[in-house]
């Protein structure tokens, strides 16, 4: 299906996302009802916040209002991307869907989660963290290129396609940051500065551009009192003030981890030569 921004558009909520969307809580919730705790109780809470946020940017009108401004576009993007992934990953919501699904599915699984485990472990060595954050800069920068971008306008079926890619690299990012021992993030700490700086630069072109990258806005449509270059700038700030903002603490975070794990390792293998050293 195909839209044309700006024109005959009511805005509504996607009555079929809302559907899947609520078919999801309920298995997530049931998988965390199990568990026991103030823990349980935060990942609830955190999950309930992250659902949220995804369900807003892509089953309101939010989706809709992004189609005639380019600023309501980003912030559709940096929640999929800087916001929702962390949180989801936080509430471990696979570890609650694998608790309510039937055993006997699971168990036919079994050869898949092997295959799948194995490249699991390639994926959180050190270069397999810096291919994941560079391949997730790849699809930043392709989705945004005005061709494509402007393309996804037209075409629910790229739009959905390059908001799948988004949120699929961007949580495989913060997948390999929220997974596996401090002292093996090293190569999360360099993909998250790469990946940060790309988009950094990507924020700022659309900034300083001194054409629109698309003609097909019309913030008007919304209320924005403002040209279409300015509501490009707009959105340029957004990926500045959240999305930039929020890869650079993550990588700052990942770093002092990182760190902190290094001088643990070398204590204990300090400790550990002082008690092979025969006393005098």
């Amino acid at each position: 299906m195909s839209c044309e921004p700006g024109r005959g558009m009511h805005a509504h909520w996607d009555e079929a996302g809302l559907a899947f969307a609520l078919v999801v809580a309920v298995l997530v919730v049931a998988g965390l009802v199990r568990g026991v705790g103030s823990r349980s109780l935060r990942r609830g809470i955190v999950f309930a916040v992250g659902w949220g946020l995804l369900t807003l940017a892509l089953w309101s009108p939010l989706h809709e209002y992004g189609h005639v401004s380019f600023a309501l576009h980003m912030v559709q993007h940096v929640l999929m991307i800087a916001i929702v992934p962390p949180l989801l990953l936080y509430a471990r919501v696979g570890h609650a869907l694998r608790d309510v699904l039937p055993r006997a599915l699971i168990r036919r699984s079994g050869g898949a989660l092997r295959v799948g485990s194995r490249i699991r472990g390639g994926m959180l060595s050190g270069p397999g963290r810096v291919v994941i954050a560079l391949t997730h800069a790849v699809v930043l920068w392709t989705v945004h290129t005005p061709a494509l971008y402007e393309a996804a306008l037209f075409s629910s079926t790229v739009h959905h396609i390059e908001h799948l890619a988004l949120l699929a690299s961007a949580y495989a990012v913060w997948w390999a940051v929220m997974t596996g021992p401090a002292s093996r993030i090293g190569g999360s700490v360099l993909g998250l500065a790469v990946s940060g700086a790309a988009g950094g630069v990507l924020a700022t072109l659309i900034i300083v551009s001194p054409e629109p990258w698309t003609e097909a806005h019309n913030p008007h449509v919304v209320g924005f009192a403002i040209s279409l270059l300015e509501d490009q700038q707009l959105g340029g700030g957004v990926m500045v003030l959240v999305g930039s903002v929020v890869w650079t603490l993550a990588a700052a975070v990942c770093f002092v981890r990182w760190l902190r794990a290094i001088e643990r390792r070398q204590a204990a293998r300090d400790r550990v030569d002082r008690r092979e050293v025969p006393s005098p």
